[in-house]
């Protein structure tokens, strides 16, 4: 029996987080090793808010509450088969 179209979106948006949140971080891990003094500053030339730091670590939490949801959902007991 497939699901809900509501539970599929719900499970594409996870995993769009994910993907795109641990993108962003390895993006900004790597920046961050190469060029350490732009950590501080600002990710877009319009706010001031939020620093590349601010938004490696926003990243790195959404990707991982992300799959911990993901797995949370997907995970079965082994006696339920």
């Amino acid at each position: 029996m497939a699901a809900p179209l509501r539970l599929r979106l719900m499970y594409a948006v996870l995993r769009a987080v994910f993907g795109y949140g641990l993108l962003v971080w390895v993006y900004l891990a790597v920046n961050s090793l190469s060029h350490p003094e732009t950590v501080g500053q600002q990710v877009t030339h319009f706010l001031p808010w939020p620093t590349e730091g601010q938004t490696a670590l926003g990243c790195f939490v959404l990707s991982a509450a992300s799959f911990f949801l993901l797995r949370v959902r997907s995970h079965r007991p082994r006696w339920e088969g």
